[in-house]
């Protein structure tokens, strides 16, 4: 004979039954559940819903970047209570970081920026998935760091990759790298220029499983003019030129929502990029601070004080 004991009910079972009978059949039926246990695993199962209804991102997303400004003084008026949730917010950060880190091995073939660069594109722009809006990419090669961002959102807002994919226009006596040495020399030594095939982007964005994708081809100066997407919530500026960049900041500053960031890829290489920034903010008379980030790449994030805000 057989005893055992299943929600305090005595299982009675012949030995035959036990020999005859297979062990994961047997499994099956000793932990079964009975309907009203099940009706109460369900019950549960909606009970912890409603209790926690968010994600571990969605709640990061609605109670640490939405309210970003309020945690200083909580930190200030709350200190243990801060720092027993500092230790989770780590641990919750850690695991971003090995998520930048798996989605840089995806698009690696698709992105000439480095490994340690292409995680600080991704842990800067996570830190402004809240901001509603588009996301655009100006110089966006094989379309690598735009389809990593849309793969790290995973959200359907749009998503518009411009570039000529004929390579960067020519240089001018502007445009210098960060030793002083002309760009016009790099290009004429370049074999590539920067070129790349639209279809390459598109692959990207494919496998970024990103649904609402805006590929325009086409020069800066006649693409730029005739954007008339979304707000923007995220501006990547990868122009290298002193024009491309003002071409960026001219027609799309505009878009960009009070909050919203602009990576300014280019700023400490090529001095015609700096260059462009600075005269842009100077001749609209902006206040807007350039930022680096955790010592990666700099940024504005845009104050909406100016005329040319939204």
């Amino acid at each position: 004979m057989f005893f055992g004991v299943r929600s305090n009910r005595l299982i009675y079972t012949q030995t035959l039954t036990i020999v005859d009978a297979s062990p994961l059949w047997l499994a099956r039926s000793l932990l079964r559940p009975s309907g009203s246990e099940q009706a109460a695993m369900i019950k549960m199962r909606d009970m912890r819903l409603n209790m926690f209804p968010l994600s571990i991102d969605q709640f990061y997303v609605k109670f640490v970047l939405s309210k970003r400004d309020n945690w200083d003084s909580f930190r200030t008026q709350h200190p243990r209570l801060f720092r027993s949730l500092y230790l989770g917010y780590r641990l919750y950060k850690g695991s971003r970081y090995l998520q930048y880190h798996r989605i840089y091995s995806r698009f690696s073939n698709f992105t000439m920026i480095p490994r340690w660069g292409y995680v600080a594109n991704l842990a800067l722009c996570d830190q402004f998935r809240h901001v509603r809006g588009a996301v655009v990419e100006c110089g966006t090669w094989k379309g690598g760091m735009i389809a990593g961002i849309a793969t790290l959102f995973k959200d359907d807002r749009d998503y518009y990759l411009f570039d000529s994919f004929e390579g960067l226009p020519i240089a001018q006596d502007i445009d210098k790298d960060w030793r002083s040495q002309p760009a016009k020399t790099w290009q004429a030594n370049s074999n590539h220029n920067c070129r790349a095939e639209e279809s390459f982007a598109q692959r990207a964005m494919l496998l970024s499983r990103a649904r609402n994708v805006h590929i325009i081809k086409g020069w800066f100066n006649t693409t730029l003019p005739k954007y008339g997407g979304q707000p923007i919530a995220i501006l990547r500026a990868d122009g290298d030129w002193y024009e491309s960049t003002m071409d960026i900041l001219t027609n799309l500053y505009p878009y960009v929502v009070k909050g919203g960031l602009i990576i300014l890829d280019d700023y400490y290489y090529w001095e015609g990029c700096a260059k462009a920034v600075h005269d842009f903010l100077s001749r609209n008379q902006l206040a807007d601070r350039i930022y680096q980030f955790n010592n990666g790449y700099p940024g504005l994030i845009k104050n909406g004080s100016s005329a040319l805000a939204n």
